[in-house]
């Protein structure tokens, strides 16, 4: 008898079918719930989520928050042979290994930056855009509170945008709330967003790489591109949710994420990029 699916809660990225079918070949059946954002993720573990869930894809930036709220636990390291092949820059981030304990690696990494069609912008190469000019209710920001100041100090200059002072921070506030006028909408669901793009509501967008693969094959030149000002890097890796029956197969599961098969899943299914070496 094989055993019941292991329950992923994830973004909707990572819940692809042929992600879940690459799983399902190496014995590790998937059931994926979806969350839209970072924030969402850890409300619904609060919320009683630990009860339904084995594991979770936090971004790197969540995993002390929610190994600090006692949503998730260690790994045993030794569980993860494939950390051998992982590139070393990954094994190496602090963010997961909060308190000296090891919360789990990066299977993916990129940059959220700036989507635009082609076809109505023209080249797009600086985040100036999304705070002025002719894009006016045209322009899509994403609905993410440390995304939106990080973007606010790149617009500003400020070489890092996670590390800001008090007088920093206003003066971003400031900037942030005169962006509003710009916007068409803030965006939380990728599909949302795509759709915004689709309609033509939307022609220039702070975004997540996902979003472009989709139009592209329905015949949009939606272009994405690291403005000048810089982009805002992320790794999102599979962690255990605490108490959980499941800890062994969730290992095997990070294990199998951090593999070169799942990374060339990865690749094909979703343009992102892997964090093995191989």
């Amino acid at each position: 008898q094989s055993a019941e699916p292991l329950n992923l809660f994830t973004y909707p990225t990572f819940a692809n079918e042929k992600i879940v079918a690459a799983g399902k070949a190496k014995g590790l059946d998937v059931k994926t719930t979806i969350y839209s954002g970072a924030d969402e993720m850890i409300a619904k573990l609060r919320g009683g989520g630990t009860r339904l869930y084995d594991m979770i894809v936090p971004l790197h930036t969540y995993v002390s928050v929610a190994a600090e709220t006692g949503l998730i636990e260690p790994m045993d390291k030794a569980r993860l042979p494939n950390l051998a092949q992982v590139t070393k820059a990954f094994t190496e981030i602090p963010d997961w290994s909060p308190g000296g304990k090891f919360y789990g690696v990066p299977f993916v990494w990129g940059a959220n930056a700036m989507a635009y069609n082609f076809a109505e912008t023209g080249d797009v190469d600086s985040l100036k855009l999304l705070f002025e000019g002719p894009y006016k209710g045209r322009v899509a920001m994403r609905d993410d509170v440390e995304d939106a100041i990080a973007v606010g100090a790149l617009y500003l200059g400020i070489k890092e945008p996670f590390n800001l002072d008090e007088k920093a921070l206003q003066e971003v506030k400031k900037v942030m709330i005169k962006q509003k006028a710009m916007n068409r909408t803030y965006w939380r669901n990728i599909a949302d967003l795509r759709t915004m793009f689709a309609n033509k509501e939307v022609v220039l967008a702070w975004a997540t790489l996902s979003v472009v693969a989709p139009l592209r094959n329905n015949g949009m030149d939606i272009r994405w591109v690291w403005p000048k000002e810089g982009a805002l890097g992320w790794t999102e890796g599979i962690a255990a949710v605490k108490g959980g029956k499941n800890r062994a197969r969730v290992e095997d599961y990070a294990n199998f994420t951090i593999s070169p098969e799942y990374g060339e899943v990865l690749a094909t299914a979703t343009r992102y990029a892997s964090t093995s070496a191989k």
